[in-house]
């Protein structure tokens, strides 16, 4: 659905931060280091008051210990220059918070930024399903560590990397004074931020080092230098008890949201001629006929432009029950999404764009047909169209399964995956989901939420997505056909129906062209 803008990757990159969602995702591509932290103390010393100064500055006592002779660490760790480039410890939740707004309102003051498409940004700590996503590197849900392979050395790299230690974590059980990780690993304690190998999205220490804190409190990710191997797999969690505790085993690792654009290109206006309609529509008897595509944001916006009714407008704000990301607010009405289906609008202003399609085509010298009349389809009509040319098919593409003989999906939908299923020891199946969330799942089918009109397959007869993407309102309001990005594999069956009440970011329709005069 995203596709990544070479200028931002630039300037982003430039201050650290990679993608790793769309073009509006990114990490800091190491975790914060001494140098950057000092340069935010140095800059509140100079701007803000001495106690607010002190108030974020490090814990350096976290490195004294009955157990080891840390003391040089509480001194120089911080402070010397051979750890500038160091992971900053002894910061608790709060500061590591507020050294995120401070980095976001200094990346926006930048003549670099000021010269961008970027209007606003917003710099935070990631969710943890954030950080596990990054920790992947677009690896399979079911790695272990940011890498394939479920050993903690080297088994298919280089030649000279063959056998190493990736991560940087306490080795040999009892070990309690890091001897055994030293030599094994190079970390007595942390090592540089940039140290190891990145993943495949190219950061560093997602495992290992420090543990990272993430959005919700009093849980860190990734492991560290005084824990085993097994805590510092991409699932386990590591608990850091409060707002204010540090420790010396705790970092962080900023993340980075884009909110929106200056100029993002707005959907242009474009002519719509009765000939470019007929080329989009696909008949399936002498005088019937039905749209190959879902109506796409660029033909609705046309219809926008002439319409007299404000509220036909689209309800973007919608998308905001399915994500936390203000950018895909920007769906509906800007260019790069000009041949996605239209969503969340009404079931009347569906309507108002088949009169007005109609209108249209009608007015049209150059057309093909003297009289026709645009409109949704009933269900029977909805279903015939979705059928083409088979008989009582469970899908648009016939037979009873979901994925081709390949293996890959058929449509934009949310399988219930058969990993997840279970069965009790009463013969009861049911899907197991993490956290009861089957959303995870939206993803495997190549898109998390709709697709481009022309994606996937057609049927026999041309239609595309009759099943999945969007669901497709019908004559009859408050019922759709087809299922959605958000519908399991039962509710995109050409029999299943679904119901709405509102404008949904899941639902969007397709016309209906009836012939009156020939």
């Amino acid at each position: 659905m995203f596709c990544q803008n070479k200028t931002n990757l630039k300037l982003l990159s430039g201050v650290g931060f990679l993608p790793i969602k769309g073009d509006f995702l990114y990490l800091l591509e190491t975790e914060v280091s001494n140098a950057r932290y000092g340069e935010y103390l140095f800059w509140l010393n100079k701007n803000k008051d001495f106690k607010t100064a002190q108030l974020m500055h490090p814990d350096t006592l976290v490195w004294r210990s009955r157990f080891a002779f840390n003391e040089p660490y509480v001194k120089y760790y911080f402070q010397h220059p051979a750890y500038r480039n160091y992971p900053v410890v002894g910061i608790a939740y709060f500061q590591a918070v507020a050294y995120c707004n401070w980095m976001a309102e200094r990346i926006m003051e930048t003549p670099e930024f000021k010269a961008s498409n970027i209007e606003k940004i917003k710099v935070r700590l990631p969710s943890e399903e954030e950080w596990m996503l990054a920790a992947r590197g677009g690896l399979p849900e079911t790695v272990i560590y940011p890498w394939e392979g479920n050993t903690i050395r080297w088994e298919n790299g280089k030649k000279n990397d063959q056998g190493k230690i990736r991560l940087n974590v306490k080795r040999d059980r009892g070990d309690m004074f890091g001897i055994a990780s030293q030599l094994n690993d190079a970390g007595f304690i942390t090592t540089p931020v940039d140290s190891y190998w990145p993943n495949k999205f190219g950061l560093y220490n997602m495992c290992g080092n420090v543990s990272e804190l993430v959005e919700q409190k009093n849980i860190a990710k990734g492991g560290n230098w005084n824990s085993p191997a097994y805590n510092a797999s991409i699932d386990d969690r590591q608990t850091t008890f409060g707002d204010s505790l540090s420790l010396s085993t705790v970092g962080f690792r900023p993340l980075l949201e884009i909110i929106s654009y200056k100029n993002n290109p707005k959907l242009k206006p474009i002519a719509i001629a009765a000939k470019a309609i007929e080329k989009q529509v696909a008949f399936f008897n002498d005088s019937m006929g039905i749209a190959i595509y879902e109506t796409t944001n660029a033909l609705y916006n046309l219809f926008l432009s002439e319409s007299k009714n404000k509220s036909d407008s689209i309800h973007s704000t919608n998308w905001l029950h399915y994500t936390r990301y203000h950018y895909l607010e920007q769906y509906g009405t800007y260019e790069r999404y000009s041949q996605f289906p239209v969503v969340n609008i009404a079931y009347e202003s569906a309507v108002r764009y088949c009169d007005w399609l109609t209108d249209k085509y009608n007015q049209d010298p150059h057309r093909k047909f003297k009289k026709v009349v645009f409109k949704l389809p009933n269900e029977t009509e909805w279903e015939l169209a979705a059928m083409g040319k088979r008989k009582y098919p469970d899908y648009p593409w016939g037979g009873p399964y979901y994925r081709n003989n390949k293996g890959n999906y058929l449509a934009n939908f949310n399988p219930l995956e058969e990993q997840y299923l279970y069965k009790d020891s009463f013969m009861n199946y049911y899907y197991k989901y993490p956290n009861g969330d089957s959303t995870i799942s939206r993803q495997v089918d190549g898109s998390y939420y709709p697709a481009s009109v022309n994606s996937y397959f057609p049927n026999d007869i041309g239609l595309y997505q009759c099943a999945g993407n969007v669901a497709e309102m019908i004559a009859q309001k408050g019922v759709s056909k087809g299922g959605s990005w958000t519908s399991t594999q039962n509710y995109i069956q050409i029999r299943a129906r679904e119901t709405y009440e509102n404008p949904d970011a899941n639902l969007g329709f397709r016309f209906l062209m009836k012939v009156l005069e020939k």
